[in-house]
């Protein structure tokens, strides 16, 4: 009998211990979120022209110049993105190679080359934003680059695309 009134006593005390414990406790909770951005765009606007070459005659196109090539950036404002190239080494016609090389680059929240950050295309680059205030968010990109025929080039309209690639960085 005895025994049957310490165990009687002791699960007694051990319900009123969890009855307790139970009461102690209290709980939250946080929600989980992300921003999902505006995906990016890229236009090439404008094609890198050197026009009419001469056989034996480097000629260079500047990033100022109305025939620079020309991208247009779009997506989230106020986002960083990293720019990439893939740069032709040549131009070509039929089998025929004219070397394309020295290439110039600049980015720019507005849509003029003066003003805007110097960046050599060959090279990755980090910008830290798109424009500010605009939306979307805007930049506009600028390349440049000298082709040098030579002396014996055959005569032929030479071509070799230039892609830029363009991502967001986190930041």
């Amino acid at each position: 009998m005895r025994t049957i009134s310490q165990t009687a006593i002791a699960l007694a005390l051990i319900a009123g211990f969890t009855t307790a414990t139970a009461h102690a406790q209290n709980s939250d909770f946080i929600t989980a979120q992300a921003t999902v951005l505006t995906p990016l765009a890229v236009v090439g606007d404008a094609d890198l022209d050197f026009g009419n070459v001469f056989p034996g005659v480097p000629a260079t196109v500047a990033v100022g110049d109305p025939t620079a090539g020309h991208f247009t950036v779009t997506g989230a404002d106020n986002a960083g993105v990293d720019i990439t190239f893939a740069l032709p080494t040549d131009l070509v016609f039929l089998a025929n190679l004219l070397p394309i090389a020295s290439w110039t680059g600049v980015h720019n929240t507005t849509n003029a080359a003066a003003g805007g950050t110097a960046f050599t295309p060959s090279a990755a680059i980090e910008v830290s934003r798109l424009s500010t205030g605009a939306t979307p968010g805007e930049l506009y990109v600028f390349v440049g680059a000298t082709v040098s025929p030579a002396a014996t080039q055959p005569a032929g309209v030479y071509t070799a695309p230039v892609t830029m690639t363009v991502v967001y960085n986190g930041t």
